[in-house]
């Protein structure tokens, strides 16, 4: 059998990977989120049996797989702010979204078992469960929401609330705040009453603490909010061996129409604690319990609405240099829709770019369909499922 010379095996190799490397290029951009990953968890070992640990660290891995691709659909602000919520709803049930996994190696060290693992996830249930909270959409898109909630901390103490011209200097609104922070965690942007004062109608009709629809809805109007959230809570002591209780009554209301959205009411006994008597434990306990309720139906038509984000994959061809993808990454970056632009490469004359958005993938296409960069020109040549191929038109 003839044996080729070194210099010409290696010649034809370096030519076969030039040709090949494109297409990896492009293949590994198509659907960058559901490629199976590799992960690595560690759990305790010395003060547990072995296969706890190997639980454990199996367990971290998946979640770290988890947190790994949210990240990758999520921006990195949205996701810090909603961190709470996501590893409530989604990280703590990760294997919720595990299709499939390997152990590939595994140690058993003095202090840690460490476990690495390849793993694919249900792609399609991870998006449809972060866009059922909300997490795709942008606070433009978010309700803001103004709370109108008249507060009686006892049978004869006087009501509290704050939309009034000349509110008294010392009030405790412990259930407006604590019903303000479970709206916020919760994805909705909630008007501060301190940042409203100087809008407030004189018309003493609005001025009351307990609102109607009608004037409610025509308040939060008033105060620039989509959606106003009235009602009344109030706090019973504990009497003849009853527990002390705190009852609410609350509905969400449209401010352009007055139409009535959701409603929510609960009595709930209340055990004071040293830290927090009552009845501001009991106003916070309270508005926990219907906060939660309220925020998930007031976001639920805008939810519905809204389209989930995914990745898509931009081919641009005729680059000339780095320059002309960085170009086009910042013009996408500020296009409708677009949650994040995550990655840039670049292999001879072609390149590519991953966009994360919501909407139709045309929008994409028509946005550089003839754009103008100054230096160059792009043209779209062709719109697929997950990609779009555009080519670079030279001045």
């Amino acid at each position: 059998m003839t044996r080729l010379p070194l210099h010409l095996v290696c010649a034809g190799l370096v030519t076969c990977l030039l040709l090949v490397a494109p297409l990896s290029l492009v293949s590994t951009q198509s659907d960058e989120a559901s490629r199976p990953l590799v992960v690595t968890g560690s759990g305790p070992a010395p003060s547990r049996e072995v296969a706890d640990a190997r639980d454990l660290a199996l367990r971290e891995a998946l979640r770290s797989a988890v947190e790994q691709t949210v990240g990758r659909l999520l921006p990195a602000q949205r996701i810090v702010r909603y961190y709470p919520l996501l590893g409530e709803r989604i990280f703590d049930r990760s294997m919720t979204y595990v299709q499939d996994y390997q152990i590939v190696h595994e140690t058993k060290g003095p202090q840690l078992y460490r476990v690495t693992v390849q793993t694919t996830l249900h792609m399609d249930r991870l998006r449809q469960d972060l866009q059922q909270l909300g997490l795709f959409l942008t606070d433009a898109e978010r309700p803001t929401v103004v709370v109108l909630v008249a507060e009686k901390p006892g049978p004869k103490a006087p009501w509290v609330w704050w939309w009034r011209t000349s509110p008294p200097e010392q009030q405790s609104l412990a259930f407006t705040q604590a019903i303000g922070r479970v709206f916020s965690s919760r994805g909705l942007i909630v008007l501060s009453p301190s940042s409203l004062l100087g809008k407030l109608p004189q018309d003493q009709t609005y001025q009351e603490p307990l609102l109607g629809d009608g004037p409610g809805s025509a308040l939060g109007k008033a105060l620039g909010a989509r959606i106003v959230v009235a009602g009344e809570v109030s706090h019973q002591p504990a009497a003849g061996g009853s527990p002390a209780t705190a009852t609410g009554s609350l509905r969400a209301l449209r401010t352009d129409s007055g139409q009535l959205v959701t409603q929510a009411a609960a009595t709930i006994p209340v055990q004071p604690t040293p830290e927090q008597p009552s009845p501001g434990h009991g106003f916070t306990a309270l508005a926990e319990r219907l906060g939660s309720q309220l925020a998930d139906a007031i976001l639920a038509p805008v939810i519905t609405g809204a389209k989930a984000a995914r990745e898509v994959t931009v081919r641009v061809l005729g680059v000339r240099s780095y320059g002309d993808l960085l170009r086009i990454k910042e013009y996408l970056q500020e296009a409708p829709g677009v949650t994040r632009v995550d990655q840039v490469q670049l292999q001879g004359a072609q390149g590519s770019v991953t966009v994360v958005f919501s909407g139709g993938i045309e929008e994409v296409g028509r946005a550089l369909q003839g754009r103008d960069f100054g230096a160059f020109t792009t043209s779209t040549d062709s719109v697929g499922e997950d990609s779009i191929t555009v080519s670079i038109m030279k001045r």
